[in-house]
Formats: structure tokens, sequence, C-alpha cells
């Protein structure tokens, strides 16, 4: 007959299940690399090398950086026409039927409306 062993010792390791998830883990793990690796290799294309030197592509971009020459004015020429529309009637689009009034007559419109949902 075969011997039994004796498992309720608490330092007992089944190296079986050990081994199982062992080899499930680096299966796991390679699967998630070879993804990954996939993944690389689509998003790069296959056209990996730069483009010639002189050539100008659609892809590149323009590093240099874009400075406003006069700032203050430029802020001064938003700030009028910011304000030119609030103090203005306007299309905001003609097709749908929207526009715009001025920010005074609005908050009068706004006003009386307050008032007659109140009953004042």
């Amino acid at each position: 007959m075969a011997e039994k062993t004796d498992h309720s010792d608490s330092s007992y390791i089944d190296t079986g299940k050990l081994r199982l998830t062992g080899v499930i883990v680096l299966g796991v793990l390679a699967l998630i690399l070879a993804g990954l690796y996939g993944a690389y290799i689509w998003l790069a294309g296959a056209n990996l090398a730069p483009p010639p030197a002189g050539r100008l592509t659609t892809h590149q971009i323009d590093l240099q950086p874009h400075l406003q020459t006069h700032p203050q004015s430029d802020l001064e020429t938003l700030r009028r026409h910011k304000q030119a529309v609030l103090e203005s009637y306007g299309w905001v689009d003609r097709d749908k039927g929207i526009a715009h009034i001025p920010i005074t007559r609005a908050m009068a419109l706004m006003a009386e409306r307050k008032q007659g949902e109140t009953g004042q």
C-alpha cells in the first residue's frame, strides 16, 4: 500500500500548484509583452525613417515660437471687439434665428421677467 503523507504541517508547500501558478503568471506576462510590442509596431507604422533633410512634409511641426509683436495693442483690440459685441445687436446664427442683444437690454429683460414671476 502507498504511504499517505500528512499535509497538516504548516511548512508543507505543494510544488505542483506553485509551478502551475508560476507558468500561468509567466504566460500572462508573455501575452502582455507581445500585445505591447504589437501595438508599438502598429502605431509606429511602416515608415520609421525620418523624412529627407530639406523636404517639408505635412507631418512636421513648426517649432519656432510665434510671439506677438504688439501684445498690448492686440489685447486692447480684443477688448474693444468684445465690448462692441456686448453693446450691440447682431446675429449669432442667422440660419437658426439666433441673435444677440446688448447686455444692458438683456439684464433689463431678465429683471422684468423675474418681477413677473414673483408678482411684484
